[in-house]
C-alpha cells in the first residue's frame, strides 16, 4: 500500500515539476519515486554490507585547497610593512621596491644603515680615528723599536745624541742614518770618545757583527758600513736599527680580513672567517668577505622575489588573470592549479578561468535542517559557513570523528525540481542526495523502509554512534532553496542526526 502510495505521488510530482537546471544540484529528470529499491548508487545490494565495509569506501578531501573564486590577496606597502629600502615581499608572492639608500648607508633587514668604515679603506695602519658612523676605530700600534704612529702611519723616529745620551762622535739615529755629536776637549771629561762619551782612555773602534748592516758607529768617532741584508728582511726591519730583520705584516694593513694570506717574511696570516652569506672571495675579491646576489635568471625564477643569497631579495617580476607565483606548483613561475572537479561536486569555477560541470552526486537541504557541530551541538544548515567543524563518520574506523566544511553551497528553487524526500518524517532531502546506509552510498530516492541508517548518539559520546533503519519515506514538492556542504576527509556530515555522504 504504501510502496503505491508513493508512486502515485512521484507520477504527479513529474507531471507538474520543471526541468532542473544545468548545474543545480539535481541532475534526475524523471524519477520514477516509486520504483525506489535497495540498491545503492554502486550497485549490489546495500542491506548486505556491515557498517562501514562498503566496497567503494569513503572519498577523501584535502583539509585545505585554493581561495574560493574571487578572494585575492591584498598586497602590503612598504610604509605598512616598516620598510625602508631594497626590493621586499608585498605578502602576495611580488617584488615591491622600497628605494634605495644614500651614500656611506647600506640596506641590511629593508632598512637604511651607516655602514663602518675599516682601516684598510682609511688607509691607516695605526692609532684611533672616526669610523664614519660616529664610532671609534682601533687601527693598532706599531710594533716597530723606533716606530710612532704620525697621522695613521707607523714610521721610524730618528734618535737624536740627547735622546741617545752620546756627547761625541757619530751615532746611528735608529733610522739608517746617524747624527754628529761632537768632538771631546783637552780639558774636562778627556779628550778621547768611547761610545759616544768623551774619557780619558784610547777608544777602541768596533767591528760590524753577523746579521749588522748600514752604517753604524765605531764607537769612537767614526763609521763601519756593514753591508745589506737578503730579502725578506731589510735592515732594522726587526725593530732593531742596523740588524738585519722583518716584521710581519698584518691581516688589517694588508686589507685582508679572511683565510691565509703571505705575512711579508716567509710566514703566514691567518685573516679569519666569514659569515654567512658571506664567503671569502665572495664578491671577487681574495680574501675579502664577500657574497655575489644570484638572478632570477640563474634560480629560473620569472616571478616573485625570492632570496638573493646574499640577505637580500630579487625583483623577478609579477603573474596576470588567474595566475599566481608558484600557483602552479613550480616555484618562481607563474601558474594556476584548478579545483579538482571531484571537490566540486555541484560544479562552478575551477579557480583558473574554467568551469566543472555538476555531478549526480550533487544533493540539497532545505534550510532549517540540523547539521551536528565538532562539539555535539547542532546549527541550521543556511547558518553553516566555510571554515567551521563538523561531525562526520569514519567507515574505516567505524567511529565519529571531525572535519572542517571546505565550502556552504546554496541553490535556487529549480535544482529540488523532482521534489523533497522526507525520511521518518524529519529528515529532507533532494532526491539525489547520498545517505550512508550499511556502509554504502545510497541516494535518497533509492532508499526504501527497511534500509540502514547510522545516527549520531551525542549522548553515548561524541564517538558513538547507533544503527537505525528507515520506517517512513514520503515525497514532498520541491521547488525551494537547498543547502549543502562540501566538507573534508572523509566526506560524511551529519544532517538530521543521520550521517550523509557528500561525495565518493
Amino acid at each position: 500500500m504504501r510502496k503505491d502510495l508513493l508512486r502515485l505521488l512521484a507520477l504527479a510530482a513529474l507531471g507538474t515539476a520543471a526541468a532542473p537546471l544545468a548545474g543545480g544540484c539535481n541532475d534526475v529528470v524523471g524519477v520514477d519515486f516509486g520504483a525506489m529499491h535497495a540498491a545503492g548508487a554502486d550497485g549490489g545490494n546495500a542491506s548486505d554490507a556491515p557498517v562501514g565495509t562498503g566496497d567503494d569506501g569513503p572519498g577523501v578531501l584535502p583539509d585545505g585547497g585554493p581561495l574560493p573564486e574571487g578572494a585575492a590577496c591584498t598586497p602590503r606597502s612598504c610604509a605598512t610593512q616598516g620598510f625602508t629600502c631594497g626590493t621586499q615581499n608585498d605578502g602576495c608572492g611580488n617584488a615591491l621596491d622600497c628605494g634605495t639608500c644614500s651614500t656611506g648607508q647600506a640596506c641590511k633587514d629593508a632598512q637604511c644603515a651607516c655602514v663602518p668604515k675599516t682601516c684598510p679603506e682609511l688607509g691607516i695602519t695605526c692609532g684611533t680615528t672616526n669610523d664614519g658612523c660616529g664610532g671609534a676605530l682601533d687601527c693598532g700600534t706599531c710594533s716597530g723599536a723606533n716606530e710612532q704612529c704620525s697621522s695613521g702611519k707607523c714610521q721610524c723616529a730618528p734618535q737624536s745624541c740627547s735622546a741617545q745620551s752620546a756627547a761625541c762622535g757619530t751615532v746611528s739615529d735608529g733610522c739608517g742614518g746617524t747624527y754628529e755629536c761632537g768632538t771631546c776637549a783637552d780639558a774636562g771629561a778627556g779628550p778621547n770618545c768611547s761610545a759616544g762619551a768623551c774619557g780619558p782612555n784610547p777608544c777602541t773602534p768596533k767591528t760590524c757583527g753577523a746579521g749588522d748592516c748600514g752604517t753604524k758607529s765605531d764607537g769612537c768617532g767614526g763609521t763601519l758600513t756593514c753591508g745589506s741584508c737578503t730579502a725578506p728582511q731589510t735592515c732594522g726591519g726587526g725593530g732593531t736599527a742596523n740588524v738585519c730583520g722583518c716584521a710581519p705584516t698584518t691581516c688589517a694593513a694588508l686589507g685582508k680580513n679572511c683565510g691565509s694570506v703571505p705575512d711579508g717574511c716567509g710566514g703566514s696570516l691567518s685573516c679569519g672567517s666569514c659569515t654567512a652569506p658571506q664567503s671569502c672571495a665572495g664578491a671577487g675579491t681574495g680574501n675579502v668577505c664577500g657574497c655575489t646576489p644570484t638572478t632570477c635568471s640563474a634560480l629560473g625564477a620569472t616571478c616573485g622575489a625570492p632570496a638573493d643569497g646574499c640577505g637580500g631579495a630579487l625583483s623577478c617580476g609579477s603573474c596576470t588573470g588567474y595566475d599566481s607565483c608558484g600557483g602552479g606548483g613550480v616555484t618562481g613561475a607563474c601558474g594556476c592549479t584548478p579545483i579538482d572537479c571531484l571537490d566540486l561536486i555541484c560544479g562552478g569555477p575551477n579557480g583558473c578561468g574554467g568551469t566543472c560541470p555538476h555531478t549526480p552526486d550533487c544533493g540539497c537541504f532545505v534550510a532549517g535542517t540540523a547539521i551536528t557541530m565538532a562539539d555535539g551541538t547542532t546549527e541550521p544548515i543556511e547558518d553553516v559557513h566555510a571554515g567551521e567543524i563538523v561531525r562526520a563518520y569514519d567507515p574505516s574506523s567505524r567511529t565519529f570523528v571531525t572535519t572542517p566544511v571546505l565550502e556552504a553551497m546554496v541553490h535556487d528553487p529549480a535544482a529540488s525540481a523532482d521534489g523533497i524526500v522526507v525520511v521518518n518524517g524529519t529528515l529532507r532531502m533532494t532526491t539525489n542526495h547520498p545517505v550512508f546506509v550499511d556502509g554504502r552510498r545510497v541516494r535518497a530516492d533509492q532508499l526504501q523502509v527497511g534500509s540502514g541508517l547510522m545516527l549520531h548518539a551525542p549522548g553515548l559520546g561524541l564517538a558513538a554512534g547507533v544503527r537505525d533503519t528507515v520506517r517512513s519515506l514520503e515525497l514532498e514538492p520541491g521547488g525551494v532553496t537547498t543547502y549543502d556542504l562540501r566538507v573534508g576527509a572523509p566526506g560524511t556530515y551529519v544532517a538530521g542526526g543521520v550521517v550523509v555522504w557528500i561525495k565518493a
